[in-house]
């Protein structure tokens, strides 16, 4: 006890600075979430239900089939937005410093670029009569929507990719540091070819950078609203559209079902943002 009061006065100042940012936590994350979680366990009048909000969003399939649809279109988005900047950073390590932070400030951009002018310029390209829709149908013959629909699990995976592959890049990109260029050389000199050496050294010390990068970007995918929201106008059926749907609906709101659906949504991301620190630790080992 003399201990914590000795760490309070030595650290008064401290403390008393970074109290407001304790109190908008409080505020805005801590409240709201323990109101959320209270709420999933209560119906609409405040009786205790227990787990029935959560039994019935689990089993109905129609809730059922946003879950899968949410974890398809952030599992696809992801792998190919991982890929995609992989890729890229490799290219960034080989490029002249100017072009790299030309591109560098390309990708900080591009990464914020959502929801409604993203969903608005997809739908003048790949919409039923968007540009590249109509150019393939008149010039090439073509009909791409014989197999492919924008306002599908696929369509808007592809829209996600914007800029699910700029934060790939990003944060991909320094783990490409903890490979010292020492290692390449001595192994080039020894005879081993340049794709033994990403196979057997550069992937290994990749690989905690790269399933860091994924959980973020299935998180970044699976909290996604305004995007799908303004590309099918609110029909498609995933979690997040479905939680807005029971707060917004004017025929059968239902808070508490919605309340359920945001802590299975939070306990998703959680569980994303933990392994991403624990691959992160394993990551920053190798840059030491």
């Amino acid at each position: 006890m003399i201990k914590v009061i000795s760490y309070f006065k030595n650290n008064f100042i401290n403390i008393l600075l970074i109290l407001p940012f304790f109190i908008l936590c409080l505020m805005f994350l801590l409240l709201p979430a323990i109101n959320l979680i209270k709420g999933s366990f209560t119906d609409m009048n405040g009786n205790f239900v227990g787990l029935s909000n959560y039994y019935a969003v689990v089993t109905r399939r129609y809730y059922q089939i946003s879950i899968i649809n949410s974890l398809n279109i952030s599992i696809i988005s992801s792998i190919a937005g991982l890929i995609v900047g992989l890729l890229t950073s490799y290219v960034l390590l080989r490029i002249t410093e100017r072009s790299k932070n030309l591109l560098l400030i390309f990708t900080n951009v591009t990464s914020n670029f959502a929801g409604i002018p993203l969903a608005f310029g997809y739908i003048i390209l790949l919409g039923t009569n968007g540009i590249i829709t109509m150019f393939l149908l008149k010039k090439l013959g073509i009909d791409l929507y014989q197999n492919f629909s924008l306002y599908s699990v696929t369509g808007i995976a592809i829209a996600y990719l914007y800029f699910q592959i700029p934060l790939a890049t990003l944060l991909i990109f320094p783990s490409f540091f903890a490979i010292k260029k020492e290692w390449q050389e001595a192994s080039l000199s020894l005879g081993a070819s340049e794709f033994y050496f990403w196979r057997k050294v550069g992937i290994p010390i990749l690989t905690p950078g790269i399933i860091a990068t994924f959980v973020i970007l299935f998180a970044n995918a699976l909290g996604a609203y305004v995007t799908p929201q303004a590309l099918t106008n609110g029909t498609f059926n995933i979690i997040t559209l479905r939680l807005a749907h029971f707060l917004t609906s004017e025929v059968n709101p239902d808070y508490n079902k919605a309340d359920a659906l945001a802590v299975i949504l939070g306990v998703l991301l959680v569980f994303s943002l933990v392994i991403n620190l624990k691959m992160n630790k394993r990551s920053q080992l190798w840059q030491k």
